[in-house]
């Protein structure tokens, strides 16, 4: 909440904010709502977090998923370059969302 209102204060009219969250679905399944990191408050899942940020005076452009990894490069060059990319433990667990201030209208 503080950091959204802090963001909500400092962004321009027409100013874009990019912001990034791991997708509880994806990570860590839709009945799971305590996170698995305990450094984490809450984790949301797509629709929450949009919602959220609605409520919070954010205009959602844009959101998707995205690949988090904590892979050492090595390891990452392992599994994308001898073929076991497709057993990455999460591929695209994180969420990216593209917002503006709710009052602000933009193409």
């Amino acid at each position: 909440d503080n950091l959204l209102e802090t963001i909500r204060a400092n962004l321009s009219p027409s100013g874009l904010v990019i912001l990034s969250t791991p997708d509880r679905d994806i990570r860590s399944g839709e009945e799971n709502l305590c996170p698995n990191n305990p450094q984490h408050v809450r984790e949301w899942n797509k629709k929450e977090f949009s919602k959220f940020l609605m409520s919070k005076g954010f205009n959602v452009k844009k959101q998707n998923n995205v690949p988090i990894s904590k892979q050492r490069p090595l390891s990452f060059f392992a599994f994308r370059y001898f073929g076991l990319f497709r057993k990455h433990p999460v591929k695209a667990g994180g969420q990216r969302v593209i917002a503006t201030l709710k009052n602000h209208q933009s193409n």
